[in-house]
């Protein structure tokens, strides 16, 4: 069984909540490791490309407003690697 979550202010719902973790560990070949620190690089320039534009938004109006999201930010030309917005068809997703 998971641990208690001790966090909850109600203690009923306490008793019925579980936290639960899981480890995996994988083995990926030389181009699967190249293409996973890509896709973490992209994740952690967008996140904090997003921090950086929430942070501006409270500095200028003292309020925290919703800011752009990841699909606002993909059609940004941003230093000259993508000139065209994120589609479903460009994405291979339907």
């Amino acid at each position: 069984m998971g641990q208690k979550f001790a966090g909850q202010m109600d203690k009923e719902k306490a008793a019925a909540v579980e936290q639960r973790a899981y480890r995996f560990e994988g083995f990926p070949s030389h181009e699967q490791a190249h293409l996973l620190s890509q896709f973490i690089g992209s994740a952690r320039f967008l996140w904090n490309r997003m921090l950086a534009d929430w942070k501006d938004s409270y500095r200028e109006t003292g309020q925290s407003v919703p800011v752009r999201t990841p699909v606002k930010l993909a059609n940004i030309v941003d230093s000259g690697l993508r000139t065209t917005p994120l589609s479903a068809s460009s994405t291979g997703i339907i």
